[in-house]
């Protein structure tokens, strides 16, 4: 038991440092973070084990061990999981709570584009598809981990798949929400059902009031 209060109040005093580290000693109610390689050195002292966890617009989420750019130009790429996700920003807002430093939430809108033509046998939602990233930055329809090639040359043997492939969510549309991992948000579990994807930041405070109550 001592062990788990331990890693409560390490992983929450990391996520109140994180802001400072971020933000500075004056930090405003509402932050927006303009373009990728700010939002990377922003976000970057809030992952790691044991410190945040990332709701995605359909339901469920991640802890987030890293953060850089995605090898699409103009995205970027979220590490977590054994996922990775890849998101085209739009907003990002920082959200302070002065009166519960560890309820203070990133609030990530998603800009709308094309899903990524595949012979879609994984085919995409309305919100995501799941591919396999290969490392020349080209996308593959997930399969190929199952059968292990990604097609045939001309002489028709197969293609196998690259050992440094990597699994991730493409997300065309939605909101991610990142929070403390030991804040209200995370630590009611009716919050995993994406209701975050239809509210706004000011929405999302006022739940947020309820929950610590």
């Amino acid at each position: 038991m001592q062990d788990l209060i331990s890693y409560r109040k390490s992983g929450a005093d990391r996520w109140v440092q994180a802001i400072s580290q971020a933000f500075g000693p004056s930090v405003k109610e509402t932050t927006f973070i303009d373009g990728l390689d700010h939002a990377i050195h922003v976000l970057k002292p809030f992952v790691g084990e044991g410190i945040n966890h990332a709701f995605l617009p359909t339901g469920g989420g991640l802890d987030i061990d890293g953060v850089e750019k995605a090898s699409e130009q103009g995205l970027l790429y979220l590490s977590g999981g054994g996922l990775g996700q890849v998101l085209k920003p739009e907003t990002i807002k920082f959200e302070y709570v002065s009166d519960s430093p560890l309820d203070s939430f990133f609030l990530i809108s998603l800009e709308q584009i094309a899903p990524v033509e595949t012979n879609s046998k994984t085919p995409a939602t309305e919100m995501s598809q799941e591919l396999l990233l290969l490392p020349d930055g080209s996308y593959h329809d997930r399969w190929p981990v199952e059968v292990g090639n990604i097609g045939h040359d001309e002489a028709g043997d197969e293609i196998p798949v690259p050992s440094d492939w990597r699994l991730v969510s493409r997300w065309s549309a939605g909101q991610i929400l990142i929070v403390s991992k030991f804040g209200a948000w995370n630590d009611d579990l009716a919050t995993y059902d994406g209701r975050h994807n239809l509210m706004t930041a000011s929405k999302i405070r006022s739940a947020l009031l309820s929950y610590r109550r």
